[in-house]
């Protein structure tokens, strides 16, 4: 297996040159590619220091936008997707670290007054034992769609067939947060 992190457009470009012969990648929507199978959907939630924030729901727009934020991103190639959407309506974040690891939130984030994005899954990891709340953002993001996408010719190949269900198992059978009936925002899932 050869793993690269990269953006849907490079993903389908590698599928296209028969470098890769199947990919797993984010998306803002799902695409109606028939070659394109949805694993999952993860709404997007702000965490941050419950001491700073209090136990609220939401963080307010002053708040969201004056915190310095820690950007989680694995990717270089583009803009991430939460900076993408704030420019849309002309707004910007204060991006002050930059991580790839979601396992360096919670020691960046402690005792400080900083937020980050997360997706409600992650979120719902590494949040027990801390200081960490989950707050909904205050500006709507789209939930990302993770998804498997393979190159047609592959479409019938048994070997990739296989892959894509043991894929597709895996995910529905993620390890579950440590209460996944409610999540750190006390609602009901």
């Amino acid at each position: 297996l050869y793993a690269k992190i990269s953006s849907p457009e490079i993903a389908y470009k590698l599928l296209q040159e028969q470098s890769l012969d199947l990919a797993l990648t984010q998306f803002e929507y799902q695409p109606s590619d028939k070659n394109c199978e949805l694993l999952y959907s993860e709404e997007l939630m702000c965490i941050a220091d419950r001491e700073h924030y209090g136990e609220k729901d939401e963080l307010t727009l002053e708040e969201f936008l004056d915190a310095p934020h820690v950007a989680l991103s694995h990717r270089e190639d583009e803009p991430i997707l939460v900076n993408k959407r704030l420019e849309s309506l002309g707004m910007n974040r204060k991006v002050i670290v930059k991580t790839p690891y979601v396992t360096t939130l919670p020691s960046l984030l402690s005792g400080t007054n900083m937020v980050t994005v997360i997706n409600q899954y992650a979120a719902d990891l590494i949040i027990p034992g801390t200081r960490l709340k989950t707050y909904h953002p205050p500006i709507a993001f789209s939930n990302l769609q993770i998804c498997q996408i393979w190159e047609e010719r592959k479409e019938h190949d048994p070997g990739i067939r296989w892959l894509r269900g043991v894929i597709q198992q895996c995910m529905q059978t993620r390890i579950a947060p440590q209460n996944p009936s409610t999540s750190q925002t006390g609602k009901t899932q």
